[in-house]
């Protein structure tokens, strides 16, 4: 409270681990229609997918925060079988959150979708034999990796979904 302290400062290098990656957005206007709300889920876990695979973490979970005009919010998570830093899978998650707790044609003001539960990247995975095809992940791992490479040459707008692009919410936020 008065400025005192007698710890050592520590290293830059010494930091937490992080704990959660998200990103959120007050939308230009309400969204109401399941086309405005994907595109808006779409283009917010396009960044926290982005930022996992640049932190080298993937996340067991995902939660969701959804604020009505009204300034209600409610916080929504789930847990995920494997863990994943693919925004395919990330959107699918958020979206079910959303269907399953958010009335239909209600206004929505502001999205926050977060990754949690993270591990590191090289952390063994239980593989399972009801899970959906293996190549298919490992396959939108690397396209996702090279629009990374994308962005990093050319970019953050250089590419992205195209359901995402010109859009009147301002729902494409990357950095």
């Amino acid at each position: 409270a008065n400025g005192i302290d007698d710890s050592p400062v520590s290293l830059y290098t010494n930091r937490d681990p992080i704990k959660s990656v998200g990103n959120g957005i007050t939308f230009k206007r309400d969204l109401v229609s399941e086309r405005d709300i994907t595109i808006a889920v779409k283009g917010l876990s396009d960044t926290v997918a982005g930022r996992l695979r640049k932190y080298g973490l993937k996340a067991y979970g995902i939660k969701v925060d959804i604020k009505d005009p009204y300034f209600k919010v409610i916080s929504r998570q789930k847990q995920l079988f494997a863990p994943t830093n693919l925004a395919e899978e990330i959107v699918k998650a958020a979206m079910e959150l959303i269907h399953s707790s958010w009335r239909t044609g209600s206004p929505i003001r502001m999205l926050t979708v977060t990754a949690i539960n993270l591990t590191g990247e090289d952390t063994d995975e239980q593989i399972s034999l009801f899970t959906a095809d293996t190549n298919a992940h490992i396959r939108g791992e690397k396209i996702e990796r090279t629009m990374d490479q994308v962005r990093e040459k050319f970019g953050s707008a250089a590419i992205g979904f195209a359901a995402v692009l010109d859009n009147d919410i301002g729902a494409y936020v990357r950095d």
